[in-house]
Formats: C-alpha cells, sequence, structure tokens
C-alpha cells in the first residue's frame, strides 16, 4: 500500500496536472481529463484518511505500551499487542479494482481488508484508465500527438512567403503559437502518465464493475481478453446489475465470474472472502 507521503506526492502532481489544463484546456477530452483528475484526487484524499486514521491508531496503541524501563514491573503480555506478519516468502498479491463509485471503492477496500491476505491494491475508475494502467502505453500516445502539434508549431514558423499579407502572417503566427502551447500541454501531461503508472504491477486478479462513464466494463472486458498480454488475467465482474442480459455477456466475453454487489456489509465481506480463497488460494496463477 502507498505510504502518506506518497499519497499526497501523487495529490499534488495531480493537482499541477488539473491547474495546467484549467488554464490551456480546449478540447473536450481535455476537460474530461480535469473531471478525472478530480475523481482522483478524491480517491486519493480517502485513502489518505484511512491511512491517517490507521497511523493514529498505531500511536494510540503505542502511547499505551509501557516504557522499556517499566518491562519488568508491567510484564508485556503478547494478547496486548497487534503483530504484523512481514514473512517475506508470502505472497503479496496485486489487485486492481475498477470502479467510478468512490462508496462502493471504500466497502471494497473494507472488504478486503477482513481477508487473510498480503495485498497491493490499486484502484482506477474507467475502462480507459484500466487499459492505460494494464498496458502503460497512454504516456506514449500522448507523446505522438505531442510531437504532431510541436511539429505543425515548427511547420508555420517555417514558412516564407514574400506575398503574404501582414493579416495573414499575424493569423499563422498566432496558429503557431497555439501549436506550441498545446504540444508542450501534451508532453508534459503524456510524462505524468508514464510516471504514473511507471511502477504499476501486472494484477493477479481485476475486479471490474460494468457501468462506468467514458469506457464502461462491457467494453473493458472484451477488450481485456481480446489482448493476448493480458487476457489470462482473472477478471471477476463486481456489479449491482444482476440482469441475465449482462450475466450472459459477460460469460460470452470470456469473464472468469460475475458476482451481484452484496447489499450489506457482512454479506460483502463473505463475498470478497470467497472471491480471495478461491482466485488467489485455490486456483494456480501463472508467474508475472
Amino acid at each position: 500500500m502507498a505510504t502518506i507521503s506518497e499519497l499526497e506526492a501523487e495529490k499534488q502532481i495531480l493537482h499541477d496536472e488539473m491547474i495546467l489544463l484549467e488554464e490551456t484546456a480546449t478540447s473536450n477530452e481535455q476537460l474530461e481529463r480535469i473531471e478525472d483528475i478530480k475523481i482522483s484526487i478524491s480517491d486519493i484524499d480517502n485513502q489518505l484518511m484511512l491511512a491517517k486514521n490507521r497511523e493514529r491508531e498505531f500511536k494510540n496503541k503505542l502511547a499505551t505500551m509501557p516504557s522499556p524501563e517499566n518491562l519488568t514491573k508491567a510484564p508485556l503480555l503478547l494478547d496486548d499487542v497487534d503483530f504484523v506478519d512481514i514473512d517475506p516468502t508470502k505472497k503479496v498479491y496485486e489487485i486492481l479494482l475498477v470502479e467510478d463509485s468512490e462508496a462502493d471503492a471504500r466497502l471494497a477496500r473494507e472488504a478486503l481488508s477482513k481477508c487473510d491476505l498480503h495485498y497491493n491494491l490499486s484502484v482506477v475508475s474507467d475502462g480507459v484508465e484500466t487499459l492505460s494502467f494494464l498496458r502503460k502505453d497512454t504516456g506514449q500516445r500522448l507523446a505522438v500527438i505531442g510531437k504532431q502539434w510541436l511539429e505543425e508549431n515548427r511547420r508555420l514558423l517555417a514558412i516564407e512567403d514574400p506575398e503574404e499579407s501582414e493579416g495573414a502572417t499575424m493569423q499563422r503566427m498566432t496558429a503557431a503559437k497555439e501549436a506550441h502551447e498545446k504540444g508542450t500541454a501534451i508532453m508534459k501531461h503524456a510524462r505524468r502518465e508514464d510516471e504514473k503508472y511507471k511502477g504499476a504491477q501486472r494484477p493477479d486478479i481485476i475486479l471490474l464493475d460494468l457501468n462506468m462513464q467514458r469506457k464502461d466494463g462491457r467494453q473493458t472486458l472484451v477488450e481485456i481478453k481480446e489482448d493476448s498480454h493480458l487476457r489470462s488475467i482473472p477478471v471477476i465482474v463486481l456489479t449491482t446489475s444482476s440482469h441475465d442480459r449482462d450475466v450472459f455477456q459477460a460469460y460470452n466475453n470470456y469473464a472468469n465470474a460475475y458476482v451481484v454487489k452484496p447489499r450489506n456489509m457482512a454479506e460483502y465481506i463473505t463475498a470478497m472472502k470467497r472471491i480471495v480463497d478461491f482466485w488467489l488460494k485455490t486456483a494456480t496463477h501463472l508467474l508475472r
């Protein structure tokens, strides 16, 4: 799991990107990216709140422990301490949760925390981010677009037409400036996207919601299972929909399992434990 400092650093990067886009955004895609960043920042805020609560609980626990000089007076009992198993031989599982609802994402986190499992949880909010996380190619694709705009800037500046009117020259120079600004902004975005998923690990399992904006879980599932490098990753559809059509379509597109989100926390925890017990503890996995 990310540390508080790592989460705060990631939040700052996203905040800086959002400010830059708000100043330069001209396309619907850029405006959508701003909204995506706001959702990501909100998700990080939730993670920070949980992390700080865990840190506070740990400090409170330490405060109740006897000081070293008083150990002989107040012997420490094993039952008084929450031990953390740091056995390096135990596998740490990578879980990717695809969920656009902050409330449902919190439920999934809480349910996973009740499972006897060593894991790292990554959360993305739609199919576009899911495929970027898995393929790590968003930065490369953005860089191609950014270079095209910068090339357009150079092309416009290189034009030498002695018969060009002053007005036409002004228009050309304005267009060149806009192309340079767009290209520079996109290249910065590309570098941040590369950094964003630089340390992303191939997940051992994907928990996929169906109803999301931009690219929903149905299309995302199709693209994952059509990709020869990704199709072996178990994809568990975790959704509120119990419609026969959705169930049939998911299995027809090679979902590994289809689970309807339980209505209460106790049932949610039970369902998550069953998913974990079979797909991560019982089923045999390919090496990453």
